[in-house]
């Protein structure tokens, strides 16, 4: 097997997701659920992001650390951390408020710049505020994977070609979508040159696109009847997808190496949704 590079990168958000129903709260956020899933999968990874020097953000430096993501090339937040509030109802939760936060990232560095340059993967999302700086690692060649969740205001056509040209990789959460939105968001993908998409469906098989070859395949999952907690669970798969997927092999051919990216995602899927929060390292609210 040819590693092209032995690491990927989550760049951007953190949150604690406070559990309000089971006072218990648990690390998170898009950047870091991808750099601790991909770790998780047997890819090397880092977080890069600004934590705040609040106990929550002691909490998301101490779980991060405990799952073997490099986070030496963080920064300090300016503000509090950013809270999500959440009641978990049968495994699934519902949102119903927190405290936003700045949502800051480090600079653009030369340190940082040679971090994403020797990766196989920077990866970002539609909560980081990053969208200008992506821009800059497309100049320098750098490959940026991009998730642009399920909310409405980060599929609009302004927003799609405002980071569309940035990105080697998107994912989209279409379990809520009809056919002709779905459609809408592979054609201005594909428009927009974006080489490859995966449409991740909840409890349905997700879809991955290469742009480039014009060929569509068709995942899985690992079915459950009553999972633990979903949270977290589509970045699991996506972070479990993308970082295999950019570990190019010379001996198995490219449909091969696709399925084994499915069937690496599965598993890393299935591992989430049987944790508390997107990745464990619960701890009381009120502590």
């Amino acid at each position: 097997m040819k590693i092209v590079s032995q690491y990927v990168v989550g760049f951007g958000d953190n949150v604690v997701d406070y559990y309000i129903n089971h006072n218990v709260k648990y690390p998170g956020g898009n950047a870091v659920n991808f750099a601790v899933n991909a770790q998780k999968s047997g890819v090397k990874s880092y977080y890069v992001g600004s934590i705040s020097s609040d106990a929550d953000g002691d909490l998301l430096k101490q779980a991060i650390a405990a799952e073997e993501v490099d986070i030496s090339y963080c920064d300090t937040a300016s503000g509090p951390t950013e809270q999500a509030h959440v009641i978990i109802k049968s495994g699934d939760r519902e949102f119903v408020g927190g405290v936003r936060g700045k949502r800051e990232t480090p600079e653009i560095s030369k340190k940082l710049i040679e971090l994403f340059k020797n990766s196989a993967l920077v990866h970002t999302s539609c909560h980081s505020r990053t969208e200008e700086k992506i821009k800059e690692l497309k100049k320098l060649g750098i490959k940026v994977s991009f998730d642009f969740s399920d909310v409405e205001k980060y599929r609009t056509q302004d927003y799609l070609n405002l980071v569309g040209p940035s990105i080697y990789m998107a994912q989209f959460s279409v379990a809520g979508n009809d056919e002709v939105e779905i459609n809408r968001l592979i054609s201005t993908c594909q428009s927009l040159k974006v080489p490859y998409l995966l449409l991740t469906r909840g409890s349905k098989s997700p879809i991955f696109i290469d742009n480039k070859k014009n060929k569509t395949y068709q995942g899985f999952i690992r079915k459950i009847d009553s999972p633990h907690d979903t949270m977290g669970a589509g970045d699991a798969y996506f972070a479990a997808f993308a970082s295999q997927f950019v570990l190019e092999t010379e001996d198995k051919t490219e449909e091969e190496h696709i399925i084994n990216c499915f069937q690496k995602s599965a598993d890393i899927a299935y591992q989430s949704l049987m944790l508390d929060g997107s990745f464990g390292h619960g701890r009381k609210i009120d502590s």
